[in-house]
């Protein structure tokens, strides 16, 4: 199958010196050359040194659209197709959009530049002139050649953003509409990696910066860049909402865990060369597991050197072997200690929080005894008790008598 590739990825690749090179090596040369030709005129034609320095300012934001643009591409390449035919679809058709064969962000990058041609013209290159006073041939040719630059790359990021929103509410859409069986759910961790993608295509307007203030000058291109930069947190926000619906648990799961009080937490001791397994108290959201442990408890040390668990939660049910209902979850184990948990912030109040909802008779019954039972069992964080997270990897459910796997 060919590869799918963007318009600068295919241009770039034909260069000798940059086809074999990695792509933040490619990056550097090419911000090295632009670099090097900026210098040249400056050598050869007397340039103000503002024009100087925002040129070079310039020429590092091109730099880091090209390095951002140089990982986003191959991961959006590589992030898999869902199981469920219509959610197959949507990413399939998101692909062929996003790599065109067609290049369709070349064809908005086009739109953007001769746009503004026409508007330095009608203003008789007004921009230039602010910034360099009275322009040669030579250097309005060069401030083509870094306003084609920049018009692709806004065009890129816009296309990405986009799409990313139209993708992310469409699955959303599915998801909704559709009671999609469990094992035909979209991969988790596919979605953790669309959320950082877009996170990252949102840096876009970030790197933007330096053209907000090389527009300064203009207000009509200042505005431009600043409904620029509001488009593409605005597609941004779409997008993360929308993700932020489509990533539940299956619903059967979730109930199966909202129900069970006790789980079963498999460790395995590194220094026993055996299994470890206790019974734990539990809550979870989408992506995790979360468990109270004591601090001097042996699960704290064998995560430290072995951070692999699965965790089990099941329902019993005395009218027959097959009514009972299980999930079975396997990822890595990670203690939310004193600075881990200033790191996340409010999401460990949360975390607390559900631990309350869910165990409000036991929280108040260690409360009330706090000073009748042994320091590792009282309820103070980091001096007694630890929160563990067991971020998900896979879940293996039973439903009566069916087993049903689930990639995430």
């Amino acid at each position: 199958m060919k590869k799918q590739l963007w318009f600068y990825e295919k241009l770039y690749g034909r260069l000798p010196f940059l086809s074999k090179a990695e792509p933040t090596e490619a990056t550097i040369l090419i911000l090295l050359l632009f670099e090097m030709i900026a210098l040249g005129f400056v050598a050869l034609i007397e340039v103000p040194l503002v024009a100087i320095l925002l040129g070079t300012l310039m020429i590092f934001m091109l730099a880091l659209w090209t390095e951002v643009a140089s990982f986003i591409a191959p991961n959006i390449r590589d992030v898999s197709l869902p199981r469920n035919k219509e959610e197959r679809r949507i990413m399939k058709r998101y692909k062929e959009l996003l790599f065109s064969e067609d290049n369709v962000e070349l064809v908005i990058a086009l739109v953007i530049f001769m746009g503004l041609i026409a508007y330095y013209v009608s203003t008789d290159w007004h921009y230039f002139i602010f910034w360099i006073g009275k322009p040669t041939y030579v250097i309005l040719l060069f401030g083509l050649f870094i306003s084609w630059e920049v018009s692709y790359r806004v065009a890129l990021s816009l296309w990405t953003a986009l799409l990313a929103a139209w993708r992310s509410l469409s699955l959303l859409m599915i998801s909704r509409r559709t009671k999609v069986p469990s094992t035909r759910y979209f991969p988790y961790k596919d979605i953790q990696r669309l959320e950082r993608l877009d996170r990252l295509n949102l840096s876009f307007a970030l790197i933007a910066v330096p053209l907000y203030l090389a527009s300064l000058a203009d207000p009509f291109l200042n505005a431009v860049v600043l409904i620029y930069i509001a488009a593409l947190f605005l597609l941004y926000a779409v997008s993360a909402v929308s993700l932020k619906f489509l990533k539940t648990l299956p619903r059967n799961i979730n109930s199966l865990l909202s129900r069970a009080d006790i789980g079963m937490l498999g460790l395995y001791d590194p220094e026993k060369k055996a299994p470890h397994l206790t019974p734990v108290a539990f809550t979870h959201d989408p992506f995790n597991i979360y468990i109270v442990t004591s601090v001097v408890s042996k699960k704290i040390k064998i995560i430290k050197n072995n951070p692999r668990a699965c965790f089990l939660a099941d329902l019993k049910d005395e009218r027959g072997l097959l009514r009972q209902e299980a999930v079975l979850i396997k990822g890595n184990a990670k203690v939310l200690d004193f600075l881990e948990s200033v790191r996340i912030g409010f999401k460990m109040l949360r975390i607390r929080r559900m631990f309350r909802d869910k165990y409000p008779q036991y929280v108040e019954m260690y409360q009330k005894e706090e000073n009748r039972v042994p320091l590792a069992w009282q309820l103070k964080p980091f001096i007694s008790r630890l929160v563990v997270k067991i971020s998900i990897d896979s879940m293996t459910y039973w439903d009566k008598s069916r087993k049903i796997w689930i990639k995430l």
